[in-house]
């Protein structure tokens, strides 16, 4: 004798964090402005796999205030039979949801290292000057995939391959520049800004951007993976080298490699201590950088 009244749902999420669940935040503003029994949720896994299990009670604490009971369908109406009982085999349920995501989060990243180690593509756009190109089950080239495009079968694998012209010549312009001209990034933006060439996005280059283009070993045909990780909605994690996943050749480069090592070589050199007048200095001067740009 229940009547459903009205269903929600989060189509793709993984139950993590609510801030990122319009489903479950639009749930708890009708449960608040709305009268009736309860929140029949499929099972534990379903209201979130939250890491901590007293966020999950907490959240299901919160709907309890508000009169609404949340009942899971696989459980039933235990908490009618045996309260303690319920509270403990919910905290059990709690907790195997919460290891559910590690255990698939650690699966995901082992898969990934997996692919990244065989030099393909494990997911992200392309940087400036490359695409992305589709491989069938073969190996072999299918089509460059669009932004916003992916795969559609678990075997195939995606890789890099130099894009369009006109971003190819503006990379090997900004390493001549940079190597055998030896202008500063900061210049090397200027004239890119002063000729109306546009950075990634559409917008103005600035020393920041030059810089990531520079150390990006994508323009020679390396592969790079895990320099940085982020497991489970925790903050990102700045790998040390040794955890990295490097394979050389790849896919096609777009620079020579002794262009790419004089600019490293370059960079290093670069590299010096400021005294504190010097550096309230420089910071004056890309703060002067920052106001002219986005005014």
């Amino acid at each position: 004798n229940i009547k459903i009244i009205k269903i929600f749902k989060d189509e793709g999420k993984s139950g993590l964090k609510v801030e990122n669940r319009k489903g479950f935040l639009d749930l708890y503003e009708y449960v608040k402005k709305n009268k009736f029994d309860y929140v029949i949720v499929f099972d534990v896994t379903r209201w979130g796999r939250f890491q901590d299990i007293d966020e999950s009670a907490y959240y299901e604490m919160l709907f309890k205030r508000e009169g609404k009971r949340v009942i899971y369908t696989e459980r039933g109406f235990i908490e009618d039979e045996n309260p303690l009982l319920a509270s403990l085999t919910k905290s059990i349920d709690r907790y195997m949801a919460a290891d559910y995501s590690r255990k698939l989060s650690e699966k995901v990243f082992l898969g990934s290292k997996k692919i990244a180690s065989l030099g393909f593509s494990v997911g992200g756009k392309a940087p400036y000057g490359l695409r992305r190109l589709l491989l069938d089950v073969h190996k072999k080239p299918v089509r460059i995939l669009n932004d916003g495009e992916r795969k559609s079968i678990d075997n195939e694998r995606v890789t890099f391959t130099p894009g369009d012209e006109k971003e190819r010549n503006i990379i090997n312009s900004i390493f001549k520049k940079f190597s055998e001209e030896k202008l500063s990034k900061r210049e090397i933006a200027e004239l890119l800004n002063k000729g109306g060439i546009k950075s990634p996005k559409d917008k103005l280059w600035n020393t920041g951007k030059i810089h990531d283009i520079l150390i990006n070993e994508n323009y020679i045909g390396t592969k790079v993976y895990n320099k940085t990780s982020q497991k489970l909605k925790t903050p990102t994690r700045i790998n040390p080298k040794d955890e990295w996943i490097r394979v050389e050749n790849a896919f096609e480069a777009i620079i020579s490699k002794e262009l790419f090592f004089k600019a490293q070589e370059r960079i290093k050199k670069l590299k010096v201590f400021y005294t504190q007048e010097e550096l309230v200095l420089e910071l004056k001067k890309i703060y002067e950088e920052y106001k002219r740009i986005t005014s």
